[in-house]
């Protein structure tokens, strides 16, 4: 049975006391009208060598996930 439930507004800068809305948010997505889980792992082919000093994921239009990684002296991108 799926419900759902209105966590009001994520403000983790607001005080806690009284506060009506979210103040932590752990293991979710944002979407448009709210959170979602984190999708699962998964495995790729593609193997990173070096530190990773960032990630960023974009959906592209058929929504397979996107990501960009970079070390210190190259950038991967990693199609799911």
């Amino acid at each position: 049975m799926k419900a759902d439930v209105d966590f009001g507004q994520f403000i983790p800068d607001e005080p806690t006391y009284k506060n009506p809305n979210l103040i932590e948010c752990n293991n979710v997505v944002a979407v448009s009208r709210g959170y979602n889980p984190i999708p699962s792992l998964v495995p790729t082919a593609t193997s990173v060598t070096g530190e990773v000093r960032g990630v960023q994921r974009f959906d592209l239009s058929d929504g397979t996930p996107f990501l960009i990684v970079g070390t210190d002296t190259d950038l991967f991108t990693i199609k799911g």
